[in-house]
């Protein structure tokens, strides 16, 4: 991750405002700092885009960090799931098929504290239905170079890759009814903050 250091990894969170005016920068300084090596080689087998097993949608995890805070989502494995299950159903070569498969190796080759549970499965999946059948979200969204537009406001990113702050919403408040009670679910916002958040 970016390096961080005032938040635990399982407690940060971007927000989700409305119009967000914030550049990208300033919520990805705040991430908290992973070391790459803490990553088991099976993930990298599936979500690194240089791998020959990588499935559609994997891009690096800079840019992956940057969709976390774009989507509003924290780093939970739930978060992860949507994040990943997002990037991959608007992914133009992405099918029902590679959707079935990633859930097996996520849920079953994957191992702990990367292996899904059933309420991270199902953010996924929602996240992943979501976006291959928007007429709004931008196809191979994992294209967008996010990380080479720091600068730029989240608000302005995510018309970019033609990502609804009100469908985000309406995914969150589906997704708390699905995982009723899980970390991620709890702190989805209940409302979309509508300051103009600067700093």
């Amino acid at each position: 991750m970016a390096g961080g250091e005032t938040v635990a990894w399982d407690e940060w969170q971007p927000r989700l405002f409305d119009s967000d005016l914030r550049p990208l920068i300033s919520v990805y300084s705040t991430l908290p700092g992973l070391p790459l090596d803490c990553f088991p080689n099976i993930i990298w087998r599936y979500e690194d885009p240089d791998s020959r097993d990588a499935f559609p949608g994997s891009i690096s995890l800079e840019r992956h960090d940057c969709l976390h805070i774009i989507l509003g989502r924290g780093l939970l494995n739930q978060d992860e799931a949507f994040v990943i299950g997002f990037t991959m159903g608007a992914a133009r070569n992405a099918t029902f098929a590679h959707c079935l498969e990633f859930q097996h190796v996520a849920s079953t080759l994957y191992t702990p504290p990367f292996q899904w549970s059933d309420s991270d499965l199902s953010a996924f999946r929602l996240a992943f239905h979501y976006a291959q059948t928007s007429s709004s979200v931008v196809r191979d969204l994992h294209l967008i170079p996010f990380e080479l537009r720091m600068t730029e406001s989240i608000h302005a990113l995510r018309r970019l890759g033609g990502i609804s702050v009100p469908d985000l919403k309406m995914l969150f408040e589906c997704e708390k009814l699905l995982v009723t009670q899980s970390k991620a679910s709890l702190r989805l916002p209940r409302e979309i903050e509508t300051s103009d958040f600067r700093r």
